[in-house]
């Protein structure tokens, strides 16, 4: 099952395997490649995203977000049962409305929370460029991102087809 808000800016990189990907949305493209590279699939997605993709087979929760951060996943940090959002407010019900000390001093200091912290003590937010799993709560970061750009070049006098990197 796969959760999220997701803006594909390049859906040919995961389209191969689908033949029918301009009818698909790009949840249910994704869902397709998870099917095909599983959780490589992260690496191989282009445009902005908040992901939550629950795995029955292996029964890992994996939460991913993109590497620019255009898109905020939270997730609360205490109990047992672990809460996921695209923004705070959803998860006001759900946590302890005491302050993160730390986090409070940075944003009157700095203008900003660096880090995972938030202005709440058990709610975090997952970096950009980052996966993590849970039940485990191991955190990776997905690497440089270098996208390839696809241009048009006058060579010659002819047009041809560049991949930039």
């Amino acid at each position: 099952m796969i959760v999220g808000n997701v803006w594909l800016s390049d859906r040919q990189n995961l389209s191969p395997f689908a033949q029918d990907h301009h009818l698909l949305s790009d949840l249910q493209l994704i869902a397709k490649a998870w099917e095909y590279w599983g959780v490589e699939t992260f690496s191989k997605l282009v445009g902005i995203f908040g992901l939550a993709v629950w795995d029955r087979e292996t029964q890992i929760l994996y939460l991913g977000r993109d590497r620019v951060g255009g898109k905020t996943l939270y997730y609360t940090n205490t109990g047992t049962t672990r809460r996921i959002a695209p923004n705070l407010r959803a998860l006001n019900s759900f946590h302890s409305q005491e302050l993160d000390t730390v986090a409070l001093r940075d944003y009157l200091c700095c203008s900003f929370v660096p880090g995972a912290r938030t202005l709440w003590r058990d709610v975090r937010e997952l970096r950009p460029a980052t996966m993590m799993t849970f039940p485990d709560e191991k955190i990776n970061f997905m690497g440089n991102y270098r996208p390839v750009i696809k241009q048009k070049i006058l060579c010659n006098g002819m047009v041809k087809n560049c991949d930039r990197y």
